[in-house]
């Protein structure tokens, strides 16, 4: 009789017990599902934000040097933000696009807002054909190579000197036009940039329609001497093709998400 007793007491004991285990499995599972869910519609938020804001993320994992350049192949008006890096005061860094007739040429550029890039102010310059006057720009101004070394002096690539002809009188096709960045004393426009969730400095603008189809190229260097992480944007026409949406969502967005794209370990810009 005790024995029974005790048998039936543990028999209900491991029902019990079992029961327990298996309203926590499928409470687990329910909550296994419920944060994927929330996952999924966050990072579906996340591409719809960015496709709305328009940028095309891309990283730069090789240097684009003038042997190795990032090359634009769709039309130069699609809306991407390359995310680079100048590694030393040497360090150019160089894009190529084809322009047909009258597509627009816009070109920026943001620093990650941390205090170690305080003084880092990336200067750029876009280079083809009939890039021979400076246009008139409220915000910031843009020069020819000739008014750029009166007021500065040198602190430009020397590649720009091959791709410059405008001071011969008699060619009409080519130029350089350069977009400095402010003074390392004057202040900075701050933002928040919802898709790579981070504080930015703003920099300069570089908007036109040039008169001429043709190859375009695109310098990036830091005048200063100092070396740091940079965004540079290209383009205003959103287009989010299939395979841009997933190589965001599967590769790049995890990547912005963990800062990979930093490499100062002094700078985190989310805050």
């Amino acid at each position: 009789m005790p024995f029974a007793l005790i048998f039936h007491g543990t028999c209900g004991t491991w029902g019990s017990f079992r029961g327990k285990i298996e309203n926590t499995k499928t409470g687990y599972g329910e909550m296994k599902k419920f944060t994927m869910s929330i996952a999924a519609a966050w990072g579906l938020l996340l591409i719809l934000s960015s496709a709305a804001m328009g940028h095309v993320p891309i990283i730069e994992i090789d240097d684009f040097t003038q042997e190795n350049p990032l090359v634009l192949a769709e039309t130069v008006e699609k809306s991407i933000a390359v995310y680079a890096w100048l590694e030393s005061e040497d360090d150019v860094d160089f894009a190529n696009f084809d322009l047909r007739y009258g597509e627009r040429v816009f070109v920026s550029t943001l620093v990650p807002r941390c205090d170690c890039y305080a003084d880092f102010l990336p200067y750029f310059a876009v280079a083809g054909p009939g890039l021979q006057k400076s246009p008139s720009m409220d915000d910031y101004p843009i020069y020819t190579l000739t008014q750029y070394k009166e007021l500065y002096g040198d602190g430009y690539p020397e590649e720009l000197e091959f791709f410059d002809t405008s001071s011969d009188p008699e060619n009409e096709y080519d130029g350089v036009l350069i977009v400095p960045n402010v003074g390392p004393f004057d202040e900075r426009e701050e933002f928040f940039e919802f898709f790579a969730h981070k504080w930015y400095y703003g920099g300069p603008d570089f908007d036109m329609y040039p008169e001429l189809a043709g190859t375009y190229r695109i310098f990036v260097w830091e005048p200063n001497g100092n070396s740091g992480d940079y965004v540079l944007e290209i383009g205003k026409k959103e287009m989010w093709p299939l395979k841009d949406v997933i190589r965001t969502f599967f590769v790049i967005l995890p990547w912005l998400i963990f800062n990979g794209e930093i490499h100062n370990d002094g700078c985190n810009p989310r805050f």
